[in-house]
């Protein structure tokens, strides 16, 4: 058995890996597998000169990274495959001094290939959705919405590093694909400086928000309720359109507003996972 950075095999051998019928495990991620099969975080297993396995820990930001994709083999190894990976890479993280590798889990069988390899359980995502979305009245800063271009990219992603904690932030690469894919991307601005936004994205009859944050300074004056308002109207004058959005279980002030609109949980529910590397 042999661990070697992935960029050292033939792309065809490591995207014919990542293709059924293999095991795969991929994250909710902006970037496709494919984008990220080449990076320095990519690792991948061989075993008498085969491709057997492959594993990304691809770092969000300096301090933290989440399990992009496994791939493996159907060769009945692909737990032993996963564990040895996974030392390879929290020795690179390590190195690199990333301080926490986070995954989710949204199928039983990575589950438990998390729990077994010493990943702790740290929350629970859940989805809330609904196709009756109430508006509420607010005043607050109607006139100040506009479209977020690409060229505001770098201003928005100093604003979500300004709002989020990990492993919830998204660098600026991230966030330039999660913007350049969104039916919907608005801010607000006070004095030049973005202040709140939001990021949703359409696929048929269904509305998915991406991203909402407003700045710790500025939060509890209505910002986050305009910004959805405006949203909704856009696409309640278009059509009808099933509104969705992920949260976290223990996030009141996310539950409350969400649920003042007239969302409600889904069944669609998956936990988060972390693992300390130093």
């Amino acid at each position: 058995m042999l661990i070697r950075p992935a960029e050292d095999f033939p792309l065809s051998e490591l995207r014919q890996l990542a293709n059924p019928p293999h095991v795969a495990y991929t994250h909710l991620d902006w970037l496709a597998p494919e984008e990220r099969l080449l990076d320095d975080s990519t690792f991948a297993l061989e075993e008498d000169d085969r491709l057997c396995a492959t594993i990304s820990l691809a770092p969000e930001t300096p301090d933290f990274a989440w399990l992009r994709f496994f791939f493996s083999l159907q060769d009945g190894k692909h737990q032993e495959h996963f564990g040895d990976l996974l030392n390879y890479g929290k020795k690179w993280l390590a190195q690199n001094k990333v301080n926490a590798l986070y995954s989710l889990s949204h199928q039983e069988w990575f589950e438990n290939l998390l729990v077994r390899n010493g990943f702790e359980r740290t929350g629970q995502i859940v989805t809330l959705t609904t196709s009756k979305p109430v508006l509420h009245p607010c005043d607050c800063a109607p006139n100040l919405i506009e479209a977020i271009s690409q060229e505001d990219v770098a201003l928005i992603s100093k604003l979500d590093a300004q709002c989020f904690s990990a492993p919830w932030q998204l660098n600026e690469a991230s966030l330039r694909h999660c913007i350049a894919g969104a039916d919907s991307a608005t801010c607000i601005r006070l004095d030049g400086q973005a202040i709140a936004y939001q990021v949703s994205h359409v696929v048929f009859d269904h509305i998915h928000i991406a991203r909402l944050a407003v700045h710790p300074d500025h939060r509890g004056k209505g910002y986050a309720l305009s910004l959805l308002n405006s949203l909704i109207a856009d696409f309640k004058n278009s059509g009808d359109y099933v509104f969705s959005v992920n949260t976290q279980q223990d996030n009141r002030a996310s539950l409350t507003l969400y649920q003042s609109l007239g969302f409600r949980s889904h069944q669609e529910s998956f936990p988060v996972y972390k693992f300390g590397t130093r």
